[in-house]
């Protein structure tokens, strides 16, 4: 405390960094050199913040930047974008260059960034980074990401760092959101090149930071520029100005390979983020504005999600063109700040994005009701002639959240069948099968089930009924009209959390009609936030070849223990059924599940309470 060099706290920090190195050294990963610094600066800059009391984060490390204007360069780069133009290895292979300069100002140090450790702390859970020390031996030539990938599977760690990079574009990193852009705001324009004479390469043209990537556009096929196309694990940012009037926006990839992902994301003037359904290869997304996007703009987040690293992957750029299908009038400025107007401080453990029809609809669950009169739209010969009765239609809305499952199963929701038969005119067990339709994206009416159930349909990602299939299939609502429920449902490993979805139904009945409306969000990543403030009702304790779940319901009725991932897909239910209240527990051998380690989440549910654990498994 007596100390009165200027610098003392720069060289306590300093003094920090080194001893998490020693720390560090004897766990795991200790060949990656780049996460041996930004794992390193995670957990330094996690505990200074905490021990601040802050509510608003400050302070990360201004090498950061790196990874979010140049999202190009890979997750696991050190020294960034080389100036011959690769990319520096995990382990900083192609840096070297006898001793002469290879790398541009500030990129040259993405190495200390922490970026991605502070994505998985933050919207996968704190023991992901914890995972990475434990579970990753020491030189044994595989390196984070695809470590990663063996532990939960190829699928996974490619959705993974897409989301990674689309939440990056949009600056979503909870409380670390603000330091993000005043980061961008403090080298975005800056003019970089090489960092310091004599260079690897002459004559290299310096590069002008933006986040965005700079295109041309034919005829509605846009390009990239070749030196900033993604590398491996990178990404490109693409602002793209909304047409007017435009409800919808449709993006196609072409010339790309399957390891290319395509989302579309904004920003909602309420800071809500917003995003697609994924796709990945040479693939369309779709994406309703279901909110208005702030400055009129959309991004494209194209992708590149191959991970296992090599000398010949370290020198790859990967191509692509992007195809604007619908509702996008062009490329907005790529040296604009877009993120400069974002609204940062939504409710990032509940936000819950929906398709809204007008400003009064209410926040919560449950149902309500809306009237109009006239045509609605239908293709089913319900035309303007005058020997066609005027319809009078009423629309009802639900609101539901269902979880990630990896098959078919539903959420059951209740109808209130005697409102919507009060609605026609009729009684409830008036209302048959043949009196519904599906109803299309623009109103039109669909005749026949697509599903199960006594009515069915399969619904698009934009609210077209459609065909079970593996393409355009997404969400499907059947009805049990003799217990007054509906089952919600997914085709497995299509959706993503946060996504929205808005399917719609017709009842009719003479020229009364309701439109029975269903809005489902994807239960979010943040599925653990529970973690946060748990009760203990759930207790994880390990043995050889697993765990044991030791857990109490305090209130009797149907018990659900579920298995999870790390990203929150289900893997699978352990426990449906009705418990009485009292203790109970259970085992969870992996080794005879055959799962691997890794970080998995255990869910305990029943009527009133919801608690969620993560368990990092370490089994021999």
């Amino acid at each position: 405390p007596a100390c009165t060099y200027n610098d003392k706290k720069a060289q306590q920090d300093a003094m920090v960094h080194e001893g998490i190195h020693a720390i560090l050294t004897d766990m795991g990963a200790a060949h990656v050199h780049w996460l041996q610094e930004g794992g390193n600066t995670w957990l330094q800059q996690e505990m200074e913040v905490r021990r601040s009391g802050a509510t608003q984060y400050s302070g990360m490390g201004f090498l950061n930047v790196g990874n979010l204007i140049a999202p190009f360069v890979p997750i696991e780069s050190y020294s960034g974008w080389l100036l011959d133009g690769s990319f520096g290895g995990p382990g900083a292979e192609g840096v070297d260059a006898g001793g002469k300069c290879n790398w541009r100002n500030t990129l040259g140090g993405v190495q200390y960034g922490n970026l991605f450790p502070t994505f998985l702390g933050l919207w996968v859970a704190e023991g992901a980074v914890a995972w990475i020390w434990k579970n990753i031996p020491n030189r044994n030539g595989k390196y984070i990401l695809e470590s990663m990938g063996a532990a939960i599977g190829d699928e996974q760690i490619r959705s993974l760092i897409l989301e990674y990079r689309s939440k990056l574009a949009l600056a979503d990193m909870k409380k670390w959101s603000e330091e993000m852009r005043r980061l961008l705001n403090g080298s975005f324009g800056s003019n970089w090149g090489c960092e310091w004479t004599p260079c690897a390469v002459d004559g290299v043209p310096t590069w002008r930071a933006t986040p965005y990537v700079v295109t041309t556009n034919n005829n509605g096929i846009l390009t990239p520029e070749e030196r900033t196309t993604p590398g491996w694990s990178g990404a490109n940012v693409i602002p793209l100005t909304v047409s007017s009037g435009a409800t919808q926006v449709k993006l196609s990839l072409q010339n790309a390979g399957a390891g290319m992902a395509l989302q579309i994301a904004y920003r909602a003037t309420d800071g809500t983020p917003v995003y697609s359904a994924p796709v990945f290869g040479n693939n369309q997304t779709v994406l309703n504005l279901s909110k208005t996007p702030q400055s009129n703009v959309v991004f494209a987040v194209v992708a590149n999600t191959d991970y296992n690293y090599s000398e010949a992957l370290r020198k790859t750029h990967f191509d692509y063109r992007l195809k604007l299908d619908a509702g996008i009038s062009g490329a907005a400025d790529p040296h604009t700040k877009w993120y400069s107007n974002f609204k940062l401080d939504y409710d990032w453990d509940n936000a819950k994005v929906v398709h809204k029809l007008n400003d009064d609809e209410p926040n919560s669950g449950g149902s309500t009701s809306s009237s109009s009169s006239g045509d609605n739209g239908s293709s089913n010969d319900e035309t303007s002639s005058s020997s066609v009765a005027e319809i009078v239609a009423t629309t009802v809305s639900y609101k539901i959240t269902k979880p990630i499952y990896n098959d078919y199963t539903a959420t059951d929701l209740p109808i209130d069948l005697e409102a919507i038969a009060s609605d026609l005119g009729v009684s409830a067990n008036a209302i048959q099968a043949n009196m519904f339709n599906g109803i299309n994206e623009d109103g039109s009416l669909y005749t026949g089930n697509t599903a199960n159930g006594d009515v069915g349909h399969w619904f698009a990602a934009n609210g077209d009924v459609v065909n079970w299939n593996e393409n355009t299939a997404y969400v499907f609502v059947e009805w049990d009209l003799a217990s007054a429920k509906v089952n919600i449902g997914t085709y497995p490993n299509k959706i993503l959390a946060g996504e929205e979805y808005l399917v719609r139904q017709a009842i009719t009945s003479g020229n009364k009609r309701v439109i029975v409306e269903f809005k489902i969000t994807i239960e979010s990543t943040t599925l653990i936030r529970n973690i946060q403030n748990l009760r203990q009702h759930l207790k994880l304790s390990h043995f050889s070849s697993g765990f044991e779940v030791n857990f109490s319901v305090a209130t009797a009725g149907k018990v659900k223990l579920g298995l999870y991932t790390a990203y929150g897909a289900l893997i699978t239910n352990l426990i449906n059924e009705y418990h009485s209240a009292g203790d109970y527990n259970r085992n969870i051998d992996l080794n005879a599940m055959g799962l691997p380690k890794g970080v998995y989440l255990v869910k305990l549910s029943y009527p009133g309470y919801t608690e969620t654990k993560a368990y990092i498994s370490a089994y021999r």
